[in-house]
């Protein structure tokens, strides 16, 4: 089966959406900081924190979309090689790359 775009995309989407919901979860401290009358100048949870685990649930996400999209090609063999005669007769004998539908 060739490669489907939509499931790529589908994957991005949902990296994204959880990503975006663990920024949302760890900056939850920050949010009742400020609605407590908290300094908005002095924040419980840094900005970098968020980020930073954002970007971890979104590569982790990703990762598994991406490795599961490139799973999925059929993957057309190469230039077989021949293994008789000699080591010497063989050199150079390489395989062409193989090929993701």
């Amino acid at each position: 089966m060739p490669l489907v775009l939509t499931d790529i995309q589908a994957g991005m989407e949902d990296a994204w959406r959880k990503a975006n919901a663990k920024a949302k979860s760890v900056g939850a401290p920050n949010v009742k900081h400020i609605e407590d009358g908290g300094d908005p100048n002095d924040m419980p949870i840094s900005a970098s924190a968020i980020d930073d685990a954002s970007a971890i649930e979104f590569g982790r996400v990703a990762g598994i979309a991406i490795t599961d999209y490139i799973k999925s090609a059929n993957v057309v063999p190469g230039i077989a090689v021949a293994v008789a005669g000699s080591p010497s007769a063989q050199v150079g004998a390489t395989t062409a790359p193989g090929v993701i539908e």
